[in-house]
């Protein structure tokens, strides 16, 4: 099977099969009379169907129906194989085999043979078939699947004559060598190892592995390692992948190990399958990035266009305030120069009149009022012209003088201006200590820079020693965060402790209850105590009850913020060495940094992201996956399928060591020196290397040991059964006679290539 370093899955047909669908031109699969059986070998992964006089089969398709209809009330047409018809509506699809590799959808299965027998031709008369049909099925086929076949075959088609052989052992005979073998036959859905021993089927064990097992272990391993892929992967799809990229370990620990300890070695296993994804060619990106320019200076203009009306609106605003003081202050003047003329005795009532109807036309009772509008307009303009204020004096005057010497209204006054002043001497002591703490750092910072010029490589030392101690606390406070949040670690175990034992000494502080007037001296801890005692009978412990309960979590809220606290200063202070080490030693400082950058990458980030750059558009690697353990995991179930798969059954080579176990020595050794591997799946690369190497550790010391891989695995069965039909004219046939007298479950007879029963 070829390996390929990239899967592509782009293109339309993407699907690389060792076998494709084929409906070869018929000219020279013409039947040789109506004596030449048809074969049909029912596989679950593919259908094959041909003439036994051929060397190979005629018609090679997947076991899939494909049900459409054009029109609604137009009658229903059939279509067979993967692709489903384009262009029609109504299309509904059934595979011939639905969950196993045992057929149980009879009505399926005669549309496939109407669509084989219509291709090859095959001769009737009277709406009868007159070819006999020789028909694989598995091992241990229940017979009321066989009789259901048997009754489509005879009740549906007519056939004269219907044979059933097992696909193991009809594989082996298609590449014959000796009498005595060892087949394993890997499909799709199980393993079967069979014991032939002078051309007789002796033993047979099945395991329930096979290639559509990998398939579906490959798409849920891809599935948890990319849960956010934006491309969803089908089945069909892992099943590419399994077919091109899968193989078999050697030694599967070792393998893995090496992986993970070695870029070098992931980046020779590593797969890259590549999805659909959008291309933008370099003319795009160019039209994007004009487009983008574009946008940009629009919204600058726009920027400037809004900054300048706003600007304009507030010289509007500007000119009206100012107006409006021009206004009011006139007007004050006014009002005050009538006040002055009937201070002197010069004043009339008209003019008093007139006075007060300008202060209500402007909305102003008095002229206390409209001074007091005239102090705020002055203010509002002064902050819009950005001059500042004159700070008032705050009055204090009532602080010092005893309350007995105050009237009540004088001492809530004095109350206020002791509050004012108190707020005002903690500002003013904060400030002094933020001007001596900007001293100090100040000084330190000078004293660090005459270091840094007098001994730079020391000062450069002591700044990556303290960068190191830093991100070690960083890293120890993150790590204590997450176990914090994990209420099975012991850091949340011993958080809640403390809790408890804050509500504990809490408890123990309150003042005792009463009960029926005699003081109870019990606890609430002693209560839960007790109530532990007897779960039956619970207690309410009257934690909460007091509002002194909930300051036990504000003081853990405290704790929690000076941590907080904490974090932002370790955070600043790291920063502030970043900021200077790339100032001054940027080329040593950014080679540290990408070590550590490179150190951070876990082996997950590799494995999902692989290892080399190989300058793929950022759109591609977006709709990129890469398959490195999963090559070797989605198969190994073959060989530990409890510990891959958590199924309780035994491996490959554990079967085969049950098996060689019940016969004598001279029989084991001439299975194992005839160990022959057959099936779709067993061409996945180390296979062989792999059985080899297990089988040595199982076997005795010098025991023969031979494994030979079939000439044509996906082909095997169908060419043996042609190949019997050819040689051996004592075939087990079931005639319509039998069927009609024994029913369609029972055998005539049992051959080395049947089952048993």
């Amino acid at each position: 099977m070829t390996k390929a370093r990239a899967i592509d899955f782009t293109t339309v047909n993407w699907r690389q099969k060792e076998v494709p669908d084929c409906i070869p031109a018929l000219g020279k699969y013409k039947p040789t009379g109506t004596n030449d059986a048809v074969v049909v070998d029912a596989g679950s992964w593919q259908f094959r169907a041909g003439y036994a006089s051929k060397d190979l089969p005629a018609l090679v398709f997947d076991p899939i129906l494909h049900r459409f209809q054009n029109k609604a009330g137009e009658p229903a047409q059939f279509q067979t194989g993967r692709t489903a018809p384009a262009g029609m509506a109504r299309v509904s699809s059934k595979p011939l085999y639905e969950d196993g590799n045992v057929i149980n959808q009879p009505s399926t299965l005669e549309h496939i043979l109407d669509t084989v027998f219509s291709k090859l031709h095959v001769h009737s008369k009277d709406e009868s078939i007159v070819h006999p049909i020789f028909m694989t099925e598995v091992v241990g086929n229940p017979p009321s699947c066989r009789k259901e076949i048997s009754e489509l075959i005879f009740e549906a088609y007519n056939a004269p004559k219907l044979c059933y052989g097992t696909d193991g052992p009809l594989a082996w005979f298609a590449n014959k060598q000796s009498n005595n073998a060892l087949v394993i036959s890997i499909g799709n859905y199980t393993t079967v190892i069979t014991a032939i021993l002078d051309g007789r089927i002796e033993h047979v064990k099945r395991i329930d592995f096979g290639g559509h097992v990998a398939s579906e272990t490959m798409l849920q391993l891809m599935q948890c390692k990319y849960p956010a892929f934006p491309t969803k992967m089908t089945l069909a799809q892992s099943q590419e992948v399994v077919h091109r990229a899968c193989r078999f370990a050697l030694d599967y620990d070792e393998t893995l190990t090496r992986m993970v300890q070695s870029d070098t070695s992931l980046a020779e296993h590593d797969i890259k399958v590549q999805f659909p994804y959008s291309f933008e060619t370099l003319a795009e990106k160019q039209q994007k990035e004009e487009a983008r320019e574009q946008l940009t200076a629009r919204r600058r203009e726009q920027a400037q266009k809004l900054r300048e009306r706003a600007e304009k609106q507030r010289a509007e605003k500007l000119e009206a305030k100012k107006q409006q003081l021009e206004s009011m202050n006139r007007l004050e003047k006014q009002v005050s120069k009538t006040a002055t003329i009937r201070a002197d005795g010069e004043f009339n009532d008209e003019e008093e009149e007139e006075s007060m109807d300008q202060l209500r036309l402007f909305g102003y009772v008095d002229i206390e009022e409209l001074q007091a509008a005239i102090v705020a307009e002055q203010k509002e303009l002064n902050r819009m012209l950005g001059i500042e204020e004159p700070k008032e004096t705050p009055d204090y005057s009532l602080v010092d003088i005893p309350d007995s010497n105050l009237s009540p209204e004088e001492i809530k006054e004095k109350r206020k201006q002791r509050l004012l002043k108190n707020s005002a001497e903690a500002r003013e002591r904060m400030r002094k200590e933020k001007e001596v703490e900007t001293l100090r750092v100040e000084e330190q910072k000078k004293a660090l820079e005459q270091r840094r010029l007098n001994d730079f490589s020391g000062w450069k030392s002591d700044l990556y020693t303290e960068r190191q101690e830093l991100l070690k606390i960083i890293k120890l406070r993150q790590k204590k965060k997450e176990a914090l949040s994990d209420r099975r670690s012991q850091a949340a175990g011993a958080r809640l402790r403390n809790v408890v034992s804050l509500v504990e000494e809490d408890e123990e502080e309150k003042p005792s209850g009463k009960s029926n007037g005699k003081t109870n001296g019990k606890s609430s801890a002693a209560k839960r105590k007790k109530t532990t005692k007897q779960p039956e009978a619970p207690e309410n412990d009257g934690f909460g009850d007091n509002d002194a309960d909930w300051l036990i979590y504000r003081q853990i809220s405290r704790d929690d913020e000076a941590e907080g606290e904490r974090d932002e200063e370790i955070q600043k202070r790291l920063s502030e060495i970043e900021e200077q080490l790339e100032q001054f030693d940027p080329d040593a400082f950014f080679d540290i940094v990408a070590s550590e950058m490179s150190r951070a990458v876990t082996i997950v980030d590799r494995l999902k992201n692989g290892i080399a750059d190989d300058g793929d558009d950022p759109s591609a690697r977006t709709n990129q996956l890469h398959v490195n353990v999963e090559r070797y995991r989605a198969v190994e179930g073959l060989f530990q399928p409890g510990a891959i798969l958590g199924l309780d059954q035994a491996g490959l080579v554990e079967a085969i060591e049950d098996l060689l176990k019940i016969l004598n020595p001279s029989q084991r050794d001439s299975l194992s020196a005839n160990v022959f591997l057959t099936g779709g799946a067993c061409q996945a690369e180390g296979l062989a290397a792999r059985l080899e190497r297990d089988l040595r550790a199982v076997l005795q010391v010098g025991a023969p040991l031979s494994i030979t891989l079939g000439a044509n695995p996906m082909l095997d069965t169908w060419r043996g059964a042609a190949l019997l039909c050819r040689e051996d004219n004592q075939l087990p046939w079931i005639t319509r006679e039998w069927y009609q007298e024994h029913g369609g479950e029972r055998l005539p007879s049992n051959s080395w290539f049947t089952n048993q029963y």
